[in-house]
C-alpha cells in the first residue's frame, strides 16, 4: 500500500502556502473596508433601525440652540428627540390599534411635501437679474416706485343678502355723496346698515400700492381721480364695498432700493421655476412615463427607514470575508469534482468511492450548496444595514480573492487535493457559520 499523500510536501512549502492564504484573506478584508470612510458609532437600535452618532450630529444641525445651551447639551437634546421620535413611531405602529386615518394622511402629506420641496430646490437653477431686467421691472411696476402711494380705505364684506336687504343697501348707497368721503360718513352708513339688519363685516385698511394687486391699486387711483370715492367689487364668494378715504403719494427712487429689487426678482424667478417644475412633473405623470405599481402608503410608513445610517466597519469586513470564503469553497468543490478520478489509494473501496459519479455529484453539490446557503443567510441578515447594493460592491474584492485560493491550494497539495478539498470546505463552512451567528 502506498502512502495516502502520494506527493511529497515540503514543510517550507506548506508554511509558504498558509502564509499566502492568510495574507490574501487579510488583504481582502482591508479592501472591503477601504470602500467606505470611517464609520460612526452605533448608539441605539429601534425596530431594526440603527441610530449612529452621525445621525445625532445631523439632527443637531436642525435644532436651534437655547440660551446658554452648550454643545454637549444641544447634542444630548438632539439625541433624545431623535430616539423619542423613532420610539413613538415604532410603538404607534406596533400597537393593537392602528393610528387614526387623519394622522396617517398628515404623515403622508408631510412626507410628500418634504420630498417635493427637496426635488424643487435641487432642480432650481441659480439666477441673477441683469440691469436690463431690473429696468424692465421698474417700468412695468410704477406703483412700486414713481407712482407709489399710501391708501386708507374701508372695506365692507357682504354675503348672502336677501332681496329686501339688498334693496335697503342700494338705497343707502344712492344717498351717499359723490364727493370726498370722511370717516364719519362711512361710520354713519354702517350704523344705518345695522339698523336695516344688513349683515356685513368691516375692515379699516392702510396699505401702500406695492402691497396691493396692480389692478386694485389702479382702481383706487381711479376713485381718487374721480368724484365718486366708493365702488363695489365682487369675488368668488362675496361682494365688497370699498370706500376710499385718503391717498398720499409716496414715490421711491428705484436706485435707492436696487438691492431689494434684485432680491425680489430672485424670489419671483424661484417661484416661477418652482411652478414650472411642478407642472412638468404633473404632465410627465399624466403622459404615463412614470407609471408605477400602487403603493400601500400606510404600510410604507412602517417599512421605510427614516434614517439611512452608515454601516459599521465590522459588517463590511465580514461581508468581504464571507464572499471570499464562499467563492473559495465553490472553487474547491468544482476542482474536487473534476479531479475525483485520481487514484490516491490502492484499496479497491477507496478507488471506487472517488470514481463513483453519483457520490461525486452529491458531495460536490453539498460542498457548493452549504457555503452558498450560509452566505445567503448572512447577506439577508445584514441587508438592512448594508443594503443589497453595498453587499454586491463589498463582495467583488472578496470574490476575486476567493477565486485565487483553489488554484493555489491545488498547486501546493498536488494529488492529495482530492482528500484536502473536502476538509478545507468543511473548515470554510464552520467559519461561515461562526461569522453568520455573530452577525445576527
Amino acid at each position: 500500500m502506498t502512502p495516502i499523500f502520494a506527493s511529497r510536501l515540503r514543510p517550507d512549502a506548506i508554511r509558504l502556502a498558509a502564509l499566502r492564504c492568510a495574507s490574501l484573506l487579510f488583504a481582502t478584508c482591508l479592501a472591503g473596508i477601504a470602500l467606505a470612510e470611517d464609520l460612526p458609532e452605533i448608539i441605539a437600535r429601534v425596530d431594526n433601525q440603527i441610530v449612529t452618532t452621525a445621525d445625532v450630529e445631523s439632527y443637531t444641525r436642525l435644532l436651534t440652540p437655547e440660551p446658554d445651551e452648550t454643545k454637549e447639551a444641544l447634542r444630548g437634546r438632539a439625541r433624545d428627540l431623535l430616539l423619542a421620535n423613532l420610539m413613538a413611531q415604532a410603538q404607534l405602529m406596533r400597537g393593537p390599534e392602528r393610528p387614526a386615518d387623519d394622522l396617517l394622511l398628515k404623515l403622508q402629506e408631510a412626507q410628500r411635501r418634504v420630498v417635493l420641496e427637496y426635488y424643487v430646490t435641487t432642480n432650481t437653477s441659480p439666477y441673477t437679474p441683469t440691469a436690463a431686467e431690473i429696468a424692465e421691472f421698474v417700468r412695468r411696476n410704477p406703483q412700486m416706485f414713481s407712482g407709489r402711494a399710501i391708501y386708507r380705505y374701508v372695506e365692507i364684506i357682504l354675503q348672502d343678502l336677501s332681496p329686501d336687504q339688498n334693496r335697503a343697501l342700494q338705497d343707502e348707497l344712492a344717498a351717499m355723496p359723490h364727493a370726498p368721503l370722511a370717516t364719519a360718513q362711512v361710520t354713519a352708513l354702517m350704523g344705518r346698515m345695522r339698523d336695516a339688519r344688513v349683515p356685513f363685516q368691516a375692515l379699516s385698511v392702510i396699505r401702500n400700492s406695492e402691497q396691493l394687486p396692480m389692478a386694485f391699486a389702479a382702481l383706487l387711483d381711479q376713485l381718487w381721480a374721480g368724484t365718486t370715492r366708493f365702488t363695489t367689487t365682487h369675488t368668488a364668494t362675496d361682494q365688497r364695498l370699498v370706500f376710499l378715504l385718503d391717498r398720499v403719494s409716496d414715490p421711491v427712487n428705484a436706485t435707492d432700493i436696487q438691492d431689494q429689487i434684485v432680491q425680489g426678482l430672485i424670489r419671483q424667478n424661484a417661484t416661477e421655476q418652482r411652478s414650472k417644475i411642478i407642472r412638468t412633473l404633473a404632465q410627465t405623470a399624466l403622459d404615463g412615463s412614470s407609471v408605477a405599481p400602487p403603493v400601500n402608503d400606510a404600510a410604507s410608513l412602517t417599512s421605510e427607514t427614516p434614517l439611512r445610517s452608515e454601516p459599521p466597519r465590522r459588517l463590511m469586513a465580514l461581508t468581504t470575508l464571507m464572499s471570499a470564503l464562499t467563492v473559495a469553497a465553490i472553487g474547491l468543490a468544482f476542482g474536487w469534482r473534476n479531479r475525483g478520478r485520481i487514484k490516491v489509494m490502492d484499496e479497491e473501496f477507496g478507488e471506487v468511492l472517488i470514481q463513483n459519479q453519483g457520490i461525486r455529484l452529491v458531495l460536490s453539490s453539498s460542498m457548493i450548496a452549504l457555503p452558498s446557503l450560509c452566505f445567503v443567510v448572512f447577506a439577508t441578515s445584514v441587508a438592512q444595514v448594508l443594503g443589497w447594493h453595498g453587499i454586491a460592491i463589498l463582495s467583488i474584492p472578496g470574490a476575486l480573492a476567493g477565486a485565487v485560493i483553489p488554484p493555489l491550494v491545488r498547486r501546493i497539495v498536488g494529488r492529495t487535493f482530492v482528500l484536502m478539498a473536502p476538509l478545507l470546505v468543511a473548515l470554510v463552512l464552520a467559519g461561515q457559520i461562526v461569522i453568520t451567528a455573530t452577525s445576527l
